[in-house]
Order: structure tokens, then sequence, then C-alpha cells
């Protein structure tokens, strides 16, 4: 449309162009009656024909006008020339948004912050009004020659929202800004904003979008269904503050995004250590700070609509004269009564009408509020869900209404909608210990493909081990399930070594070859490394299962140690080796506590955590001159022994051993080769 010179209503006359729109053409104009330039917004023919639309767009119209705010672009006049609907708005001498970011690439975070906190403060007066501009993007963010931000299209987008919205490539700017609701065509709240906000601080940090896509409709589904690459990832210069107050703004659900546009400013304020700029008057005292210019900007408008009353109140005075005008055009339109008789059929509007587009493929939700958000057709959705291999869960597979139908407005119009419910899906339970047959009869009930598979186990032969997949996990019928079936323990039988002559050492290695274990050990707790088998059980040359235990029988051996020069104290030396150390959960913890006869203080020697193979321990007592040490043993902070080491009986003991020693171990050996241990 052509409207360069047009002179709308005798006031505003069209200079130029200076935008375009989704639904207006903005025009930079001259006000004939106030001498100053302001913008027009014609809105496009397409609308101008719905009366619905128009309607609210008076309304909207008229709230926004109620929206005087430093940073919300002012509205000052609505009304109709010829077939067009017109705003006439406040002439901003800037740039868009979208135009500074495309100029710089990115923002930084301080800028990125001021720019944002007079975005959010236009935003908390609309909303505090109960208007939800529901196209925040950067084309409708204005920015002066001074740096204040100006937010446009307050009311038109309202409007436009209660309509259907049908996703093409003409709506390609806005749908980059949705948010998941308003892609869903769900309801729309305050919230709504602060997440279209989020994207375009996104786009302030990092160039470029959060979701892009091949069409508005995968686009749409971006915002719906996937979460966006953290801007930091994309520029590594965004502080983290900064990163998380952009992805909190951009939940996906409104519960997780700021309560409010003043929660966002005080988050922002707080983290980012900006606050609201100027000149945002918050209080009586800030408003004494305007300076002499902004007193005159709104002594001049006050004076400008005293000026427009003047007029209107002079009009008022030739309404007289216009009366009898209007008694002689009665007549003329008796005479014409006749002929518009003849022209009134064809003055009738048609009634309205909705195409039905191809559903299948789309988020059920989208194409649901596709259908049912017309205004004028009244659409019933009825919907049935099934499950599909193939089709993704939540999305349209077929639908009863072939493309290219028409609804018509007056009748009741339905559609069925089949939606994929996604595959069906079995939770398997688990079946380990559970008898094999049983557990194949109900896995193949359940329509899975049960392959058996046979192994040794430790769980009783006939049993389930386990199953591939495992318990808990959910399956698709005809999906593949392993079952482990148990055949038992596998025992592989050995021969028992010879141990007899060896020491404890090569006694661990012989047996450790054979994979046999060491059983009890005697005598308990005394045994020397030097001491050697004189017995074991069972005897060699015996068969038995792998991992079988054997006991060993040492011959018994006191090592004394002759006391330091000048003290008679005897340094009794032990080794301890626990009895039934396989059946300890290691580490094995020991505590051996001390009590000599000549301090009667009880002090712990050891206090240690061993492992099984660091056994036995080695330790040396001091016993007091003609005194004694009791000894106690904890093992795992359970008592396990106690014994008194008596000075007189080892000093005897001492004595003798020298007299002794060849006849006590060769009568042992002699009296014992023979014996079993028991």
């Amino acid at each position: 449309m052509d409207l360069i010179g047009k002179v709308f209503d005798n006031r505003y006359e069209i200079i130029e162009k200076v935008g375009v729109g989704g639904m207006a053409m903005v025009y930079k104009a001259k006000c004939r009656l106030l001498n100053r330039h302001v913008a027009v917004k014609v809105l496009k023919q397409e609308y101008s024909q719905d009366e619905q639309f128009v309607n609210r767009f008076r309304i909207e119209a008229q709230a926004s006008a109620e929206l005087a705010h430093t940073n919300i672009v002012s509205i000052y006049d609505v009304g109709k020339f010829e077939d067009y609907y017109y705003l006439v708005m406040e002439f901003i001498d800037g740039m868009t948004l979208n135009d500074f970011i495309t100029e710089k690439g990115t923002l930084s975070a301080e800028e990125t912050s001021v720019i944002t906190l007079q975005i959010l403060s236009a935003l908390e007066k609309a909303h505090s009004k109960g208007i939800v501009h529901c196209d925040i993007k950067p084309h409708n963010i204005m920015l002066t020659r001074d740096g204040t931000v100006k937010v446009c299209d307050f009311g038109i987008a309202r409007a436009a929202s209660t309509t259907t919205t049908t996703i093409s490539t003409k709506n390609m700017g806005s749908v980059h800004y949705l948010s998941p609701e308003q892609a869903r065509g769900g309801y729309v709240s305050s919230k709504s904003d602060i997440y279209s906000l989020g994207v375009v601080m996104y786009q302030m940090v990092t160039g470029l979008l959060p979701f892009t896509g091949e069409s508005p409709v995968a686009v749409a589904l971006n915002h719906i269904q996937d979460n966006p690459v953290p801007p930091i990832e994309r520029n590594d210069q965004v502080p983290p503050a900064m990163n998380d107050i952009i992805m909190k703004a951009m939940k996906k659900s409104d519960v997780d995004r700021y309560e409010s546009a003043a929660k966002m400013i005080e988050d922002i304020s707080t983290k980012m250590n900006v606050s609201v700029p100027g000149p945002v008057i918050q209080n009586k005292k800030d408003k004494t700070k305007l300076d002499e210019n902004k007193i005159k900007k709104i002594n001049v408008e006050t004076n400008e609509y005293e000026e427009v009353a003047k007029i209107r109140k002079n009009k008022r005075k030739n309404r007289t004269a216009v009366w009898g005008a209007i008694f002689v055009s009665v007549i003329l339109i008796g005479i014409m009564g006749v002929l518009a008789f003849n022209l009134i059929p064809t003055l009738i509007p048609e009634p309205a009408f909705y195409v039905v587009e191809d559903y299948k493929g789309l988020d059920y939700n989208y194409a649901k509020s596709i259908l049912e958000g017309n205004p004028q057709v009244d659409i019933i959705v009825e919907t049935s869900f099934v499950n599909s291999e193939t089709v993704q869960e939540g999305v349209v597979i077929s639908q009863s209404v072939d493309k290219d139908i028409v609804f018509k407005e007056g009748i009741p119009n339905k559609i069925k909608l089949t939606v994929s419910n996604g595959p069906k899906l079995i939770k398997i339970s688990s079946y380990r210990n559970t008898q094999a047959r049983i557990a194949e009869i109900e896995l193949k009930s359940l329509g899975f493909d049960v392959v058996v598979e046979e192994q040794h186990s430790s769980v009783p032969a006939g049993y389930v081990i386990r199953t591939d997949p495992d318990g808990g996990i959910s399956l698709k019928p005809n999906d593949r399930i392993i079952l482990y079936k148990s055949l038992g323990p596998k025992f592989i039988k050995v021969e028992v070594p010879d141990l007899t002559g060896m020491t404890l050492t090569e006694v661990r290695k012989a047996l450790e070859e054979k994979n046999l274990k060491m059983g009890d050990i005697r005598p308990a707790g005394q045994t020397s490394l030097v001491a050697k088998v004189i017995n074991q059980s069972p005897q060699a040359k015996m068969v038995v299962d792998e991992y079988s235990e054997v006991s060993i029988q040492f011959e018994e051996i006191v090592v004394v140690v002759p006391p330091e020069e000048g003290k008679d104290d005897i340094l009794y030396p032990y080794v301890f080796m626990p009895e039934g150390l396989d059946k300890l959960t290691e580490p094995v913890k020991v505590l051996f506590e001390v009590k000599p006869s000549d301090t009667g203080k009880v002090t712990p020697q050891f206090n240690k955590s061993v492992n099984k193979d660091e056994f036995p321990v080695h330790l040396e007592f001091v016993v007091p001159v003609d005194g004694n040490t009791e000894i106690l043993i904890l093992v795992d902070n359970m008592f396990y022994e106690r014994f008194v080491l008596d000075y007189k009986e080892l000093k005897t003991a001492m004595e003798s051993e020298g007299e002794t020693e060849e006849t006590t171990v060769g009568d042992v050996e002699g009296e014992t080769t023979d014996e079993k241990v028991e």
C-alpha cells in the first residue's frame, strides 16, 4: 500500500516508510496540528477486513495508551482513514536493537544488563496493568541516540495472540522468540514475555539465536522440546552469573522461570552489580533530580494536549449548523432507500471459514492449538492415542479430515487426530535366584525372545544367575533377553602337596599354586617365621576340591632376645596369625593392649587395619624384672584372647632351653609325625 503523501484525517502527513512488521507498516509522519514528527503504524489490509480483530485492536490500543513509561513508546492517537486503521505514536530517532546487535556482533555483559533492565522496567509496568506483550524481540525494541530503550508494539501483539496463528515463513522472525506455551498454543502469561526476553539476552551476548531450523514449525518444536546450548559455551566471555540468569529466564516450564519482571530486575542488579538506568522515577525524592530540559518537555506535551482540547471545543460550536444539514440528508436517504434495498444482499459478508491443513508429523498440542484457537470457526478436536514403533511419542499419526477440506462458521466441525504413544514398552522384573524354567515361561508369555545360556556359578543349579538386560529395564515386545541359568559350582580336583618341613611363607606359596586355602594354624598365635610344619590335614597326596582348606601344625620354638646392656627386662617375640582368617572381612582391624606390672598402665602397642596377605604380624612384648605383662587382643573390635607373660616362667624356660632344645625338638617330631590336626 502506497501511502506516501496522504494526509490522515487532515492532520498526519505521511512522509516516508520506516518499517514493516508482521501486521503493520510504520511511517514517519508530520502532525500538522502540533507541528512535530510522529510515527504512524497502519494495520495491513488483511487484518483490516476482520471486524473482530479490529475491535480488539481498538481495545488494546486504548489499554496501551495507559502505559505512560520512559521505556515504552507513547501512543498519541488511534483512528481510521478510508480503509486504514492506524495508531499514532512518538517518533523514535534511533535504531532497533536487532540492527544494533547485527552491527556489533555481540554485546558485553554490562551492555546487555543495562538494556535488559530497561526492557524489564517497561514489562513490569505493562504486567501491572494486566497487559502481556507476547512479541518481545529485538525488532520491537528501539534504542534512542542517548541510549534509552523503548519497547514498541504493546497492544497489537496481545490482540494477535488471541487468534489462531499458523506458523509459516511469514512469521519466521517471531517464531525464534516464542515461549514454549506460545508455540503449543497454550495459556500465555507475563512469564511468556520473560522467556522471550531471555532469548533476546541470549542473542545479545552470543550474536546467535538459541534455536534455528529449516522451517518455523521446526523452530517452534525446538522451543517446546529442546534445551538451548548454554551461552557461555558459545561465548566464553559470558560471565557465569549472566549465563545462569539467561538459562533461568528460558526454562521450559513457566514455574521454573522468574516469578516476575521485578524479581528478574532484582537478580540482575545483584549478580551483575548494575542498577536500573534512568530516567526511571522511583520515588518523590528522585523526581527532584529531573533537569530543566525534562521539565520543559513535560510542559510542552501538556500544552499540546491543552491545544487539542481547545480545537475540539471549537468543533462542538459548529454542531448546530450540522443539524440542519442532517435534516436535509434524511430526506435524501429516504429516496435512496429503495435503491439500497436491492443492494443489501450483496453487502452481507460471507461466513468465515477455515481450511484444514496436514497435521501429520506435528506435535499434538501444537496442532490442537491451531485448530481450537480459531475465534470464528468452531472446531471440535477429538483424540485417540495408539502405540507406534515408528512415530515419536506425542506426534500426530493421522487425521480423520483430509487436507484442504473447508470448515465453515456457524456449524459444528469435528476432526479426530490419532496421536502416537510411542512404542509399547514392558518393564521386566528381576529374576535373580528364581527358578530358570519359571522365569523363561514368564518372559516368553510377555512376548520377548528368550535365549538361555548355562554357566557354572555359586547360585544353585537350575536357578537364574542374571538376565541381560537386567530387571527394571523397559523393553519392546520381541526384544531379545539372555537368561543365564546356573549349572551349580564347577569343582576341579587337586592333589594336596606335602608341606612337611616348610616355613609359613613356603606353605602359603605351595597352597596358592594348587588353588587351596590355608585352614587352622597350630599352635595358635605363637607361630615363628622359622618354625617348620610337622603335621597337616588333609595329608599329602590326597585329592580334594579346589579351594579346600588345609590345616597346619608347626613346631614350637621360643626365641629369647637378651636384654639390652644394663637392663634385665625380657623382650618376648610374638607372631600373631588369627584363626579363621579367610572368614574375616578385609582389612582386619587388630588391637594389642599391654599392661606391664611395674607401671600398671594399659597402653595400646599395636592398633592397625591389616590386609590378609600381611599376616602373620610380628611383635615384641617387654616383661619387667620379677613381674609380668598382661596382653589383650581384639580382632575387628571383638575380644579374641587374653594371656599373661610371667618373667620367672620365661626366665626359667630361657635357662633350660639351651640344655633341652635338641631333645625336645626331636621328641616332638618323633611323636607327632603321624598325627593329624583335628
